[in-house]
């Protein structure tokens, strides 16, 4: 099995937009997923095309297979979110499992990153943003936690403090850094539409950064011995096609 758990210590860095993105494409490489929101806001399903009031849920009680991928959410009780941590821990072993935890759930984010497969933080690039990484460090030093892993959200090449903070990341965290994802204002586009990214624009910046994210994530896992079965490989061949 695979487990990815995707987290942010500061709101609003695009935690939920980067794990459904992952889920959707790994999805349309023959990869079986399943993405867990442990957010409260069950937020993921918007990302997929569905309504705010409407239940991951189909007509026989089970999780709703959207786009290739099972979804799994609207946990209202303490008790519906342990079970689920339980059902993580199970994933069958040619399964990847996304779990997506809001950044106040710190309890949350511990007892599923304590058998991860990899944690990836989330973050924006500005001064807050980098700043929040200080939280992630505990005794450590964020720059020698192998089991954290950095993602940067909402990169906007025009902006110099934006350019000049991914260039900061990718030297501060080296082999720690994953990617980066473009803004693209077709993400909340499609959400308004109750559309996915993938059928609202197909040519998104945002597709082909998260290919080449799913790449990355692929080799960190492979190199850090950490998953016998990670990400499909097909996935990481179109992702390395992307960035030749």
């Amino acid at each position: 099995m695979t487990v990815l758990a995707f987290h942010s210590p500061k709101g609003g860095a695009g935690n939920t937009l980067v794990t459904a993105g992952i889920a959707r494409r790994a999805a349309t490489r023959g990869q079986t997923v399943t993405a867990y929101d442990m957010t409260r806001q069950d937020s993921l399903k918007l990302f997929f095309g569905l309504l705010p009031d409407q239940k991951p849920v189909g007509t026989d009680g089970e999780p709703m297979v959207v786009r290739g991928v099972r979804l799994v959410g609207n946990f209202t009780t303490q008790r519906e979110r342990d079970k689920a941590i339980e059902q993580i821990k199970t994933t069958p072993a040619d399964e990847l499992a996304l779990v997506d935890i809001v950044s106040a759930d710190w309890e949350g984010w511990e007892q599923i990153h304590r058998f991860a497969d990899l944690s990836i933080c989330v973050i924006e690039p500005n001064p807050i943003g980098l700043a929040s990484l200080t939280r992630l460090g505990e005794q450590i030093p964020v720059t020698e936690r192998e089991d954290i892993a950095i993602v940067l959200n909402k990169l906007d090449d025009r902006r110099k403090l934006s350019r000049h903070c991914h260039r900061f990341m990718k030297q501060l965290f080296d082999n720690q850094f994953l990617g980066s994802i473009r803004r693209d204002e077709a993400a909340n586009e499609a959400i308004a539409r109750f559309e996915s990214l993938v059928e609202y624009a197909p040519n998104s910046v945002i597709i082909s950064d998260v290919d080449a994210l799913i790449g990355s994530i692929q080799q960190r896992l492979v190199r850090t011995h950490k998953s016998r079965n990670p990400i499909d490989t097909r996935a990481v061949q179109s992702a390395e096609r992307q960035t030749v």
